[in-house]
């Protein structure tokens, strides 16, 4: 690989490493040798202890497979498989030291200023780093730069797995040291949701193992955090760059929110239309008054209709459908789907329709009784009915007869002030009608 490819600033540069059979075999002369020291890594229902001791920074190796570098290597084009490989582990390099000189996590910075390790590295008997990548990179690096001051990076602390660790084995103790909620928050939301993937895909670690290294509380946060991935992959699509994992930094909580809020919905063509309105909010949002996550989907609808007469009213500005009557709700039908998904996929118009779709959301919140009301009274009126249906009026006590029978008749002449449909409904079939409520709930 040749060194235009690596930023200037970098100076280390891998040599070709040992051979695996001579990295197993060096390392294995350095435990034999070794100290009393040991180090204790959590493992399936416990912890291993491991022996620490001291062995040459050439015998070691970058993890390719690095949870911490998904993205980048998925968008590198790079395989994760390791290989004995000068220019992957220079790659590797770079990336990591990168990783290292973070602000949130600076590695870099910390060494640089101690020069001194101050806990041993994990690694695979053959060498290859479980855990420390990033201060492996961090002492090649000083030690590259400044060799006399950082000379005892030449040697490095480490503790050493046993070679009967399996790769699974070396997954799980990589993801409960590395991946587990709130303990490592470098691991980035994306990096974190590609590892989880490739476990359930690739490795054949079981829920049971992959909740315990994860921390999860139940299997279903599997299945939460894969669509969460999915979600934000399918933006990057909808954006026009596939695969591209840095165009959602900084969208983790809107992504993560969007699916909390579409998750609870059967109806998944309207779920479907709102998933792409809410990307034309992201894709829009340095256009928009107001940041996207105070809107639907990214919290919650409030009114509750606002999820079918935003999307009904945008089909009305579209020309897609004619008007609907103030006061009315009508549900999203097959028609405004198929009209708006092309609209609505089209990243093109996406600050167009974020602006309407945040302009019909405020005037529903601020005019509700005018836009919906009437549609809204319906749907309680027809809940209220459902629940007199159910209503046996053998167990109403005599107070709560009363009652209801006060409402009914309270409702009844509430509607005295509304034209009738029905012109032949004379003033005494509405005394007939409050007979019978006054007979159906008048039991003293």
């Amino acid at each position: 690989m040749a060194d235009t490819e690596h930023p200037s600033s970098i100076v280390y540069r891998a040599p070709a490493p040992p051979d695996r059979s001579a990295r197993l075999s060096g390392i294995a002369d350095a435990v034999d040798r070794g100290s009393e020291a040991t180090h204790f890594v959590p493992f399936r229902e416990g912890y291993c202890e491991t022996p620490v001791v001291t062995i040459p920074d050439e015998m070691l190796l970058y993890r390719a497979d690095n949870g911490r570098l998904f993205a980048e290597l998925v968008a590198a084009g790079v395989s994760r498989e390791q290989r004995n490989d000068e220019a992957q582990q220079q790659l590797l390099h770079g990336l990591l030291l990168e990783k290292a000189q973070d602000p949130a996590g600076p590695i870099f910075q910390e060494l640089e200023r101690h020069a001194k390790q101050t806990e041993p590295l994990l690694i695979a008997a053959d060498g290859v780093i479980v855990n420390g990548n990033r201060r492996l990179a961090s002492m090649r690096e000083l030690r590259a730069r400044e060799p006399e001051r950082f000379a005892d990076f030449d040697n490095v602390l480490v503790a050493v797995l046993p070679d009967t660790m399996s790769h699974e084995d070396i997954e799980f103790i990589e993801s409960a040291l590395q991946l587990a909620p709130d303990l490592k928050l470098d691991y980035s939301w994306t990096n974190r949701r590609l590892k989880l993937r490739d476990h359930v895909e690739r490795m054949p670690m079981g829920e049971e193992a992959i909740v315990a290294a994860y921390r999860f509380e139940d299997a279903s946060a599997i299945d939460r955090e894969l669509a969460e991935l999915a979600l934000a992959e399918a933006y990057m699509r909808y954006a026009g760059a596939p695969g591209d994992y840095t165009l959602v930094g900084g969208m983790e909580e809107p992504l993560t929110a969007m699916h909390r809020e579409l998750d609870v919905f059967e109806n998944r063509k309207v779920t479907d239309l709102w998933t792409l309105a809410g990307f034309a909010m992201l894709y829009a949002r340095e256009s928009l008054d107001r940041p996207p996550e105070q809107y639907f989907p990214f919290t919650r609808p409030v009114p509750f209709e606002l999820v079918h007469w935003v999307l009904r009213t945008l089909a009305e500005e579209e020309g897609l459908v004619a008007p609907q009557a103030a006061g009315e709700n009508r549900p999203v039908d097959q028609m405004i789907v198929d009209g708006l998904t092309p609209i609505l996929r089209d990243a093109g118009n996406a600050e167009r329709l974020a602006k309407t779709v945040c302009a019909l959301s405020d005037r529903l919140r601020a005019d509700a009784e005018h836009a919906i009301g009437a549609a809204q009274t319906l749907a309680h009126l027809s809940k209220a009915t459902k629940s007199l249906q159910k209503l046996d009026p053998a167990t109403v006590s005599v107070t709560q007869s009363r009652e209801i029978r006060a409402q009914l008749l309270a409702l009844l002449d509430y509607m005295d002030a509304f034209p009738s449909p029905d012109a032949r409904r004379t003033s005494g079939e509405d005394e007939d009608r409050k007979g019978m409520l006054g007979r159906l709930f008048g039991r003293e």
